[in-house]
C-alpha cells in the first residue's frame, strides 16, 4: 500500500503533470516531423532522375528501331515489284 500511495502523491503534483504534458506534446511533434522527413526521403529516393528518363526513352527507341529494321530487312529480302505488279500493267503506268 505504501508504494501505491507514494506514486500517486508524486505524479499528482502539478509540476509533474505539466512536465508529462510537455513531454507528450514533444513526442507528438517529433513523430510528425519524422513522418514528414521519411516521406520526403522516400519521394526523393523513388523519383526518377533526368539520366534515368533519358536511359528509358533511349532503350525504348532502340527496341522500336530494332523491330523496324528487322521487319524492313525481312520485307527487303522477300519483296520485289514483279511479285506485286504484273508485267502487263507496268506499261500502263
Amino acid at each position: 500500500m505504501g508504494k501505491k500511495d507514494s506514486k500517486n502523491a508524486i505524479s499528482s503534483s502539478p509540476i509533474e503533470n505539466h512536465r508529462k504534458q510537455i513531454g507528450k506534446q514533444e513526442m507528438k511533434r517529433a513523430k510528425k516531423e519524422m513522418k514528414v522527413a521519411k516521406k520526403h526521403l522516400d519521394q526523393k529516393r523513388s523519383a526518377m532522375t533526368i539520366q534515368e528518363v533519358i536511359l528509358v526513352v533511349g532503350a525504348l527507341l532502340a527496341v522500336v528501331a530494332g523491330i523496324y529494321f528487322f521487319f524492313m530487312y525481312q520485307l527487303g529480302t522477300q519483296w520485289s515489284p514483279e511479285k506485286i505488279i504484273p508485267e502487263n500493267t507496268k506499261q500502263d503506268l
